[in-house]
């Protein structure tokens, strides 16, 4: 393999290393480095979408443009049904995650960070959001602009970017949230395409499982779909080590 400066991983709660006992040990990330013996530089947020994914990364290749090269990045893509908004009263950007629609710490985390002090007035909006400016078609769209956009301006500053699907799912609001539903052929193959077509680094999990909480279902039938072990940590990261001497 190659070698590398830096080593720069983005991603939710995965790539965080949430619910670790050691999260600065145990989580893929750092596995991946101390192979490389490069510290890891860890972009991700428990909760974060992919909009906050790619706007961190490339506010990441902004700011280190004169150190960035030789740099390889690894993206976790997650839920598809994540969203971040700019909130013009605190100027912050305020993440929420439609499956959660219902939940009131979700919904008073985007209140706080948001600057809205009426509760019923951000359920009211997100809600209305969610029925009439969000599925499955809109995201999907925009995930791919985002994905070929980084690669691309990752490619022209010497980075190497790899993604894979952490929890991304290009299934309906439904679908995506029934852990058992498989990627049909006709989704397989269309996603092979875009890779193929946009000549990515896109790690694909053994089984052609489509994101890394199917494949651990996959491996495990007492795994109950949360975040992922110590142990499962390690697998992944071995996996994805020899993906990356296979391609780099």
């Amino acid at each position: 393999m190659k070698q590398y400066k830096h080593l720069v991983i983005n991603g939710c709660s995965f790539a965080a290393g949430a619910m670790l006992d050691n999260t600065n040990k145990e989580r893929y990330g750092r596995l991946i480095s101390n192979k490389m013996n490069l510290e890891e530089i860890n972009l991700a947020l428990h909760g974060g979408s992919n909009d906050r994914i790619f706007r961190t990364s490339y506010d990441w290749i902004q700011r280190n443009k004169k150190n960035c090269k030789n740099t390889l990045m690894i993206i976790g893509l997650t839920e598809t049904f994540r969203e971040e908004l700019y909130s013009v009263k605190t100027k912050k950007y305020t993440k929420f995650q439609y499956a959660n629609l219902d939940t009131k710490q979700d919904i008073d985390d985007f209140k706080d960070i948001s600057g809205i002090k009426d509760y019923n007035k951000v359920k009211q909006y997100l809600e209305y959001r969610f029925l009439n400016f969000v599925d499955e078609l809109y995201f999907k769209e925009n995930l791919r602009r985002n994905i070929v956009l980084l690669h691309n301006y990752a490619k022209s500053n010497n980075i190497d970017v790899v993604f894979f699907d952490a929890l991304k799912d290009d299934g309906n609001f439904e679908e995506q949230h029934r852990y058992e539903y498989d990627y049909s052929s006709n989704q397989y193959q269309d996603n092979i395409k875009f890779i193929v077509d946009n000549d990515l680094n896109y790690f694909i999990f053994p089984n052609n499982a489509k994101n890394w909480k199917k494949h651990m279902l996959n491996l495990d039938d007492t795994y109950k779909g949360y975040h992922p072990t110590k142990k499962q940590h390690q697998e992944f990261s071995e996996l994805l080590w020899e993906y990356l001497n296979e391609t780099f």
